[in-house]
């Protein structure tokens, strides 16, 4: 990791984190001239190597269960390059993730990363609020795993989502969990989904084009999913997919609008991602 922090009430705010290799020695004495060339590297390893090169992440922000990280406030952030993920929360509580741009990793993590991550929310004492935590106003762009995620038992690459809110009924956190206003754009996996995860919100979303690994399509991974756990919601979102689903899952989803690439471009953007 670029930067792990552990604690409570941090601001973390206006870097850039860049995981770049390229150019680097390798431990084994290679050296990559480009991009392409430590990506091919990194997949010859078949694993997450011990100084975290094939795995690493830009920002980890790591609790216990025994003493979770609460009051972190994460904003402004560039976060690229990393064979891991962008930015990534574990065991933690009374977070807020906002305006950061998180694109181009997890291309190497054996361990299935994404752009931003919340895994894991685990409650601290304090008053009931609408939510507790909040990804807001963010751009994850083109984050995409290229192994299979080996290190977590699975032979196929599980992630390389733009946002993911993951495993949030591990600890039993009674919570409600805030997406809104993201931007997910040419992503390997889902543009953002819930996985194992209760009482999240995901509305005022843009997301185009995402599942651009095979893998994922074949799998019907969505632009946006709630998965089947109680108290999701879905509303006022903009979904652009490649092909197939758009808002998928397990509970209230309302007043979104769903467009093809052709509607897409006579309204907001022109784009063109190469499927990968």
């Amino acid at each position: 990791q670029a930067a792990n922090f552990r604690g409570t009430h941090q601001v973390i705010a206006g870097l850039e984190l860049a995981g770049t290799r390229v150019g680097e020695t390798m431990p084994d004495g290679f050296r990559p001239a480009t991009q392409d060339e430590f990506d091919g590297w990194a997949a010859r390893q078949g694993r997450c190597t011990p100084d975290g090169i094939t795995c690493g992440t830009g920002l980890y922000i790591e609790g216990t269960a025994a003493q979770p990280v609460h009051h972190i406030l994460i904003e402004d952030l560039v976060c690229h390059r990393w064979a891991g993920g962008g930015i990534q929360t574990s065991l933690g509580d009374w977070l807020v993730i906002r305006r950061n741009n998180s694109q181009l990793n997890a291309f190497n993590s054996y361990y299935g990363h994404s752009g931003i991550s919340i895994f894991y929310s685990k409650e601290v004492p304090g008053d009931r609020v609408p939510h507790r935590v909040i990804v807001a106003e963010n751009v994850c762009a083109w984050n995409h795993e290229k192994v299979n995620s080996t290190a977590i038992g699975q032979n196929y690459p599980t992630d390389g989502n733009g946002i993911i809110i993951d495993l949030t009924t591990e600890h039993g956190y009674p919570h409600a969990t805030l997406i809104d206003g993201n931007i997910v754009i040419g992503n390997g996996g889902s543009g953002m989904h819930a996985f194992s995860s209760e009482r999240i919100t995901f509305r005022n979303n843009l997301a185009v084009w995402n599942k651009r690994n095979k893998n994922q399509r074949d799998r019907g991974y969505p632009e946006i999913g709630l998965g089947n756990k109680a108290g999701c919601e879905a509303y006022g979102n903009i979904v652009v997919p490649l092909e197939g689903n758009g808002v998928t899952g397990q509970g209230n989803i309302r007043d979104n609008v769903q467009l093809s690439r052709q509607e897409a471009e006579a309204t907001f953007v022109r784009f063109d991602l190469d499927l990968a």
